[in-house]
């Protein structure tokens, strides 16, 4: 892969993160890359997954879509989590990603998520 494709894939990742698009539009742009890579781009930090908790809680996005979202993300070859909190992070994706098997996603489990991360 070139240069301008891991840079490209890498601004798109970052956009999906740190929710600076519209969760399908990045989702939409990022189909282009295949989910496996060599390398990590970017790197999910406690604060990216508060920001779209607090962002859930304050009504600007549905459950469904932090669903999608955590789907994306925990998925990726080219998405590292910080490794100070690699665990929880991972964890939490689960869970949010797999309402089938845990809670589905409500204001009372984003709260506990949130708990969970402690305060970012």
């Amino acid at each position: 892969m070139i240069a301008s494709e891991n840079s490209d894939r890498a601004s798109l990742l970052a956009d999906l993160i740190g929710l600076r698009r519209p969760i399908a539009e990045s989702l939409s742009q990022l189909r282009g890359f295949p989910w496996d890579s060599p390398e990590e781009l970017v790197t999910l930090t406690r604060a990216d997954l508060s920001n779209l908790l607090r962002a859930y809680l304050k009504g600007v996005l549905e459950a469904a879509e932090c669903e999608r979202w955590a789907e994306a993300v925990s998925g990726r070859d080219d998405v590292a989590l910080d490794e100070d909190s690699s665990g929880l992070l991972g964890r939490i994706l689960f869970e949010m990603s797999s309402p089938e098997l845990f809670e589905p996603i409500s204001v009372q489990v984003a709260r506990g998520w949130l708990d969970r991360l402690g305060s970012v």
